[in-house]
């Protein structure tokens, strides 16, 4: 076998092996606690790292000293590293001029720089397609996790509920529909980290990702007990990770799973040109993930979830209800009603949760609450969209003399209330007369609670231009778009919480036409990049390549109608997946560009054609 011999002194591999399993070990603790956020303890008023920005300023520091030990520069040239350094300049100065909210810039620049970092980290360790499944792995595993917990959250395991709350203060609702958030934040953080693992997990299924020491460009045949043990394992935790996706109830995260098996499996064909065990494999998977989204919920609930904007657009009744009514205190009555359906669930009252009439008594001047959730009327049959139903609803009066107003409430049990969904609630006027039952007027407790608003992303895509109008070169400042949208659409009050739901106009109303230029320009630097790798990698590496473009995908159309970046469990992975499209094991076996020793998992080193690369220890045969 040929070989190419470098005369080395021992100490010399020891210490490069020392500094590489320590960056490649500290890269992979980020990966494995990434979507673990918790806050470290600190002063909660002041500035507080989490524990996977801990993770990751752990891994940074552990390669820079191994940088600087060894007296090297990072290999950093690649399609990316213009784009992205145009992309960081441009962010910083537009957060250093932004009108206001300079330090929520300043932070949101400190992460898109971490998110770099983390990036070109992974370039320069990711050197062998046996790296890449290492990481990937990892990602996997916690990712089956997570999901697995998504699934019991929506179950509502008691254990898991009261766990979670460790990492978010309560659960999301949609529709009445429990979205599961498992460990991260938000169910469209979950989804999109889920989203981005499943693309990456394909990389197991469907190729070499078990050919133990496989690298770039090994040629040699899968073990077939190996291959097909990983396969069953990946097919068992990508099950997972897609369930997991599904109990979010996120739209997005559905489209972006078909586009990865779409991705994966036409590459895989457009290369062998031939229906393998891989194919099937991707078909098997796709097959289940159609078998979780028909279990998971009803067809109208999936219909009006894929159909509506918001919740609000699932909730609507039409109240015929008594203008006025004459009534003694303390009595219970049979009120007359007919309500009509024009939301488009169905309202039932035999599974949980139920729908049913209900109604809040307020006092009749200030119109202040003096009774909240009253008697419940359950409906006999399911109240279909569109549908109208007469029937006795059962109130209990107050028991003290006066004038008040009977507000008729539809409540979804543990769900919500429809006039809390901006539903308009039927009224009626009731004179309370004779002996009160009560020694004294009942006290108030403020007003009802306000119908909320959910704007739609169209509302939301206006006003980030109109930011951008106003200030088209520099923008806002980064992450300032939920600071101040609601001036531009005329709220007094709004959710700070609230980006533009689109990752390319936040970037034009915060950076402006300079950030939106930066950022489309890395964008077509990545497409550019992939598409190039395409011709030129070895067939062995098409699983890896399909996985991580498939991850890339992912993220670019997410990106149009959610952003991310500001979020650490999602900047991490994002960063990762980008910097495995980019990294030596994906294009073809190559070193990274300055030539140096790369800081891998498992070396590559340049040699001639048709020279085998081995390590061996006495000889110092590299």
């Amino acid at each position: 076998m040929n070989a190419a011999v470098i005369a080395a002194p021992r100490a010399w591999l020891v210490r490069a092996h020392a500094g590489s399993w320590v960056v490649s070990t500290s890269l992979l603790l980020v990966a494995a606690i990434s979507p673990f956020e918790r806050p470290l303890p600190g002063p909660s008023d002041g500035f507080t790292l989490t524990t996977v920005e801990m993770a990751v300023l752990a891994a940074l520091v552990a390669w820079a000293v191994v940088l600087v030990r060894d007296r090297r520069l990072p290999a950093w040239r690649s399609p990316l590293a213009a784009p992205g350094a145009a992309v960081l300049i441009v962010v910083l100065v537009s957060a250093l001029v932004a009108p206001e909210f300079g330090g929520n810039s300043l932070k949101f620049f400190g992460r898109l720089a971490a998110a770099a970092l983390v990036l070109l980290l992974t370039q320069n360790v990711i050197v062998s397609v046996r790296a890449a499944g290492h990481v990937i792995a990892t990602l996997l595993a916690v990712g089956a996790v997570v999901g697995t917990v998504a699934v019991l959250e929506l179950a509502q395991v008691g254990a898991v509920l009261d766990g979670l709350k460790a990492f978010r203060p309560g659960f999301h609702v949609v529709g009445g529909q429990l979205r599961a958030t498992s460990t991260l934040f938000y169910p469209t953080i979950a989804s999109m980290y889920l989203e981005v693992v499943f693309a990456l997990g394909l990389f197991w299924l469907s190729g070499r990702g078990a050919d133990r020491g496989s690298t770039a460009g090994s040629r040699s045949p899968e073990p077939g007990a190996r291959t097909s043990r990983a396969r069953v394992l990946a097919f068992a935790a990508l099950t997972l990770v897609a369930a997991g996706v599904v109990a979010t109830f996120t739209r997005a995260g559905l489209i972006t799973m078909a586009l990865s098996l779409l991705c994966v499996g036409g590459l895989r064909h457009l290369r062998h040109r031939r229906w393998d065990g891989g194919q099937w494999a991707l078909a098997a998977l796709a097959a289940v993930v159609v078998m979780l989204i028909a279990l998971s919920r009803s067809p109208q609930l999936l219909v009006a979830r894929m159909s509506a904007e918001g919740s609000q657009a699932w909730y609507g009744a039409g109240y015929d209800v008594p203008e006025t009514m004459t009534m003694l205190p303390g009595g219970i009555y049979d009120v007359p009603v007919t309500l009509t359906n024009n939301g488009w669930l169905t309202w039932q009252s035999r599974q949980a949760p139920v729908f049913a009439l209900a109604y809040h008594w307020l006092s009749a001047g200030a119109e202040e609450v003096v009774i909240y959730d009253g008697m419940r009327t359950r409906f006999e049959n399911p109240v279909e969209p569109g549908q109208a139903v007469s029937m006795l609803a059962q109130v209990r009066v107050p028991g003290y003399p006066g004038s008040y107003v009977l507000v008729w409430d539809v409540v979804h049990e543990h769900r919500t209330w429809l006039s809390v969904e901006g539903v308009l609630p039927g009224r009626t006027r009731v004179t309370v007369a004779g002996k009160p039952q009560v020694s004294g007027p009942l006290s108030t407790h403020g007003r009802m609670p306000m119908g909320s608003v959910r704007l739609p992303r169209l509302t939301l895509w206006k006003a980030a231009l109109d930011i951008a109008g106003e200030r088209p070169l520099l923008g806002i400042g980064p992450d300032n778009f939920r600071h101040v949208y609601g001036r531009y659409l005329g709220l007094v009050t709004w959710d700070t919480r609230v980006h533009a739901n689109n990752a390319y106009l936040e970037a034009l109303a915060g950076a402006g036409l300079a950030g939106a230029a930066a950022v489309g320009w890395f964008v077509l630097a990545m497409s550019v990049g992939i598409w190039k790798r395409w011709a030129a990698i070895p067939d062995a590496v098409v699983p890896l390549f399909a996985a991580t473009a498939a991850a890339c995908l992912a993220i670019a159309a997410h990106a149009l109608v959610d952003s991310f970046i500001t979020f650490t469990p999602t900047y991490v992975i994002f960063a990762i997946a980008v910097g495995l499209t980019f990294s030596p094991a994906v294009s073809g076996g190559d070193t990274p560009s300055r030539g140096d020793k790369p800081l891998g998992l498992s070396w590559a080193i340049d040699t001639p054609e048709g020279v085998s690369p081995q390590v061996e220890s006495n000889a110092h045969r590299v």
